[in-house]
């Protein structure tokens, strides 16, 4: 930085006639004031590789403030649609909600690694609204059950013996497959039997007497799920189309 001294001369201003007085400029003085300019100015640490730059014009100030208005709209929509967007679920028994639109669609085991799957909305359709309300406490509830409790992605055995019961195998003779069939031989087993029963499933590294009860707890949500959905009595058959889809 450099300092510009210049000197001026006392007035007295203790009248308002002398706020009137203006100094006349010598014009003898301006070539030494220029010449004090340009000596200082030369005396500055300026560095030698410095690039001029084009400032900013009005037209690209405007510019700049609407593109920023424009992307904090975007942002703003996008977090809008996913707050509007509700799911859960886990290996292919699953709700996607819509709450802003109203369209749904959802999905359940039937049989043999076949699924049921329903589209439609719930806007202006109260039958539709209230069988996706039920079906969501369940699937939240069967996601909790078999993602956190069961510890599914840590565990592949989860996955393992998930597979088995939508495959339609043979769990014991004379009982049922799939998820249905788990329920029934857990209920005429103790617990210990049915612990024993579970390794033979899973592994003994992951069985345990809390993840043999909660193996039933995720059976019968998903049977749950299925009873639900399955059939025309509970959605409106007007604005609901149902599907056949291979799954997990």
């Amino acid at each position: 930085m450099f300092e510009l001294l210049v000197s001026f001369q006392y007035k007295n201003f203790n009248s308002f006639n002398s706020l009137t007085e203006v100094d006349k400029f010598d014009p003898n003085k301006e070539k030494e004031i220029i010449d004090n300019i340009n000596q200082n100015i030369h005396a500055l640490d300026i560095p030698k590789n410095y690039q001029e730059k084009e400032g900013l014009s009005l037209e690209r100030v405007d510019e700049i403030k609407r593109e920023a208005i424009y992307n904090s709209v975007q942002n703003q929509n996008n977090n809008m649609q996913l707050m509007a967007s509700e799911a859960a679920g886990a290996f292919d028994t699953y709700y996607n909600h819509n709450t802003t639109t109203g369209n749904f669609t959802v999905q359940a085991l039937v049989a043999n690694r076949k699924y049921v799957q329903y589209t439609g909305s719930t806007i202006g359709n109260p039958k539709n609204a209230s069988t996706l309300f039920s079906y969501k406490k369940i699937v939240d509830n069967y996601e909790n059950t078999v993602i956190k409790q069961m510890e599914s992605a840590h565990w592949s055995e989860v996955a393992g013996w998930v597979a088995t019961l939508t495959s339609g195998a043979l769990l014991l003779a004379s009982f049922a497959t799939g998820p249905v069939g788990w329920v029934a031989i857990f209920n005429a087993k103790t617990i210990a039997e049915m612990f024993a029963f579970f390794i033979g499933f899973t592994s003994t590294a992951y069985a345990i007497v809390q993840r043999t009860q909660l193996s039933k707890n995720a059976a019968e949500l998903k049977s749950a799920a299925y009873n639900k959905i399955w059939g025309n009595s509970n959605w409106d058959t007007g604005t609901t189309a149902w599907s056949i889809v291979d799954g997990y």
